[in-house]
């Protein structure tokens, strides 16, 4: 049970495949039963006419494309509803791959998958709710994972080039980590192992680096199992960096870096895997506008991507900057800072402040009533700390683009723009996700 759940953890973790795939320009709202797509000015971009499968599961453009459901059939269309893919199948759903799509027969319980240009790119061999597959090699190739159980990597014909116990890849995956007698090593795209299973944890390959685990501890190899760094940490993960203000800073706004544990402590590694900040931390929050928050012993500062503290250890917990402020606990309430550690909003009857977009903030107002039972509001301040939206929202989202998303107390979607106008969207949007 417990091999299987590690399986899960692994195929979650290691299959993301990191491109920009929603259209946050579009929403989908609700009108009389129906389905369409309205945009951040409030415009209809697609007539309400289709059924609850618009956006499939994620309920979202993703990309150039959306699914949709028409009279209980299943395509794909652009923004412009051209119909890429027909209205045909029983069912279709998202992939990791931006432009290829799964369809499912109820009739014959079995899916395969279909390009943008409407081709089978994989046959209907697999069983539909049993089974699930992930795209790699760029589309040529396909990891059939059978109820966690049994791993197959197929080649784009079908063709089985190698079965195991585990296989785990991502869309531009050439080779794949699999197991071999509880130990992982790495095949290619043929099934012919390139590096040896002799690992007790290994990581898809990232930018020529994977991350590896030796008697307990990890470090990181080359796509020749030739180790970059040894391994002598408790843990290594890797993120990538949030835009950076300043484009001279060590590290740049398109990099990647390694966060290590040594000794309960964290630090980080750079792209070129140079330590910038020694593992003497409790916490290192994701770096974003040249800075990432810090802590020890539930104390809370700031260092810059040259991992000098640059604001100290003072405050009870803290958010990273966006927008140039920075929301930080002082003293049982949120205030926010800017990289100088000067105070820029320090409103005492707000609970908590979300970090800024589009020069706007959520902020959360939580409410008593005489039975000690409380409530939490939402609504929105400006970089003065002025309110400027009331509290009055049981949910609300960071502004894009001109628009927020709120959900008021009838579990109903809408869209509020600066001068709080409303569109309604729909109910009941379980994609829709909120910071608490």
């Amino acid at each position: 049970m417990m091999k299987t759940i590690f399986k899960l953890i692994f195929i979650l973790i290691n299959t993301i495949t990191i491109y920009s795939q929603s259209n946050e320009n579009v929403y989908i709202y609700e009108k009389d039963g129906k389905y369409g797509y309205v945009n951040n000015n409030f415009e209809v971009v697609i007539k309400p006419i289709y059924d609850e499968g618009l956006g499939g599961f994620e309920k979202k453009f993703r990309g150039k494309y959306s699914i949709f459901e028409l009279n209980g059939k299943y395509g794909v269309f652009d923004i412009s509803e051209n119909y890429i893919i027909p209205p045909i199948y029983d069912f279709l759903s998202y992939t990791n791959s931006k432009n290829i799509f799964k369809f499912s027969s109820i009739s014959t319980g079995k899916s395969g998958l279909i390009n943008i240009d409407n081709k089978e790119v994989l046959k209907p061999i697999y069983n539909t709710f049993d089974d699930e597959i992930i795209i790699t090699n760029n589309g040529n190739s396909f990891i059939i994972i059978k109820e966690l159980i049994e791993y197959n990597l197929l080649n784009n014909v079908g063709e089985t080039k190698i079965k195991s116990n585990f296989i785990s890849g991502n869309f531009d995956s050439n080779i794949h980590v699999f197991e071999k007698n509880e130990k992982y090593g790495y095949v290619d795209h043929n099934g012919k192992e390139v590096i040896k299973p002799i690992y007790e944890y290994a990581s898809n390959f990232n930018k020529e680096k994977a991350i590896v685990r030796i008697n307990e501890k990890y470090g990181i190899i080359n796509r020749f199992g030739e180790l970059m760094i040894k391994p002598e940490y408790d843990k290594i993960s890797y993120r990538s960096v949030f835009k950076s203000k300043n484009s001279s800073s060590q590290v740049k706004s398109s990099s990647e870096i390694y966060y290590i544990k040594k000794n309960n402590k964290v630090g980080v590694l750079d792209e070129s895997l140079e330590i910038i900040v020694e593992p003497i931390y409790d916490e290192i929050g994701c770096f974003n506008e040249g800075f990432a928050y810090v802590s020890i012993d539930k104390k809370f500062g700031f260092i810059n991507e040259k991992g000098i503290l640059i604001i100290p250890l003072i405050y009870d917990n803290a958010i990273y900057f966006s927008e140039g402020l920075a929301s930080v606990l002082k003293e049982k309430k949120w205030i926010c800072i800017n990289s100088e550690n000067e105070i820029i909003i320090n409103s005492k009857f707000i609970d908590y402040i979300h970090p800024f977009s589009e020069g706007l903030a959520v902020y959360k107002q939580r409410r008593y009533r005489d039975n000690g039972k409380y409530s939490d509001r939402y609504g929105y301040i400006n970089m003065k700390g002025d309110i400027v939206i009331l509290a009055t929202f049981k949910k609300a989202k960071n502004f894009n683009n001109g628009v927020g998303v709120i959900l008021q107390n009838n579990d109903t979607y809408y869209l509020i723009d600066k001068d709080q106008n409303l569109e309604r969207l729909m109910r009941n949007n379980p994609e829709i996700e909120f910071q608490n």
